[in-house]
């Protein structure tokens, strides 16, 4: 199954090469260590794949990569300003899912990205009436598809305050402003829309609000969740506004 999956990879312009090969039959995974990905002039080493038993991928899959290096050196100095002036990140990436092409259902259980030192993103959902055997042929289909896609749950989560930190400096700097700047301007937005939310009487509203204004503030970190009470379909929730789409999904914050 591995070196099928690697054949995939190649034939999509992505050459897959590792050092050794280690099976664990009591966890029914296979272990593959110094992993090289080279994709036109870009090369990712990783130190250490996990891939769990799975009779096909497309249907289920959980893999472990850890110690993938990111060369920011290659990216130019902004990268590097970003992340402390680091030549080179160590990322570490799981993914866990299940999906039914035929049916249009995926459950991405987990999704961690973390980098040593910084911080990490974790996001899981479930939806519905996805277009994933369109996808497959064309991944433009989830453009004109998503108005029908149901979400049944959704939670997000970032965490590490210097990782929160280079984002806002990364976005700082694509506006040409500096960073502190930007967190005024955003926690100035914040108190105005709480106590638009606290006039009107909006108390699930203002909770979150204040609770994302936190996260900006101290910046250590938080976590949104969506559970709608009944499945809730993409193209619906486009045509709410503000204060309907967060009862609707049932929004919720909470800062670390």
């Amino acid at each position: 199954v591995i070196d099928k999956e690697i054949a995939d990879l190649k034939a999509q312009g992505v050459d897959t090469a590792y050092e050794r090969l280690n099976v664990n039959i009591f966890s029914q995974s296979v272990d593959l260590e110094n992993v090289t990905l080279k994709m036109d002039d870009d090369t990712v080493a990783i130190d250490n794949v996990i891939v769990q038993n799975s009779k096909d991928f497309s249907q289920k899959g959980n893999f472990a990569f850890n110690g993938v290096h990111i060369p920011l050196k290659a990216y130019g100095d902004e990268a590097q300003k970003m992340f402390d002036g680091a030549e080179e990140l160590m990322a570490d990436l799981d993914v866990d899912y299940d999906m039914d092409q035929a049916k249009g259902a995926m459950e991405l259980k987990r999704l961690h990205a973390g980098i040593e030192g910084f911080g990490y993103v974790e996001i899981a959902f479930k939806a519905t009436d996805l277009p994933l055997e369109m996808m497959a042929e064309n991944p433009l289909a989830l453009l004109f598809g998503y108005p029908r896609i149901v979400l049944h749950s959704l939670s997000v989560t970032y965490a590490g305050e210097k990782l929160i930190r280079a984002m806002l400096d990364g976005g700082a700097a694509e506006q040409g402003k500096t960073s502190e700047a930007l967190t005024a301007e955003i926690i100035a937005n914040l108190d105005k829309e709480a106590a638009e939310f606290k006039k009107a009487g909006d108390k699930k509203a203002l909770a979150l609000t204040e609770q994302i204004r936190a996260f900006i503030a101290d910046k250590k970190g938080l976590t949104v969740t969506a559970k709608p009470e009944k499945p809730l379909k993409l193209g619906d929730l486009a045509r709410m506004n503000e204060e309907e789409r967060i009862t609707a999904l049932n929004l919720k914050a909470e800062s670390m």
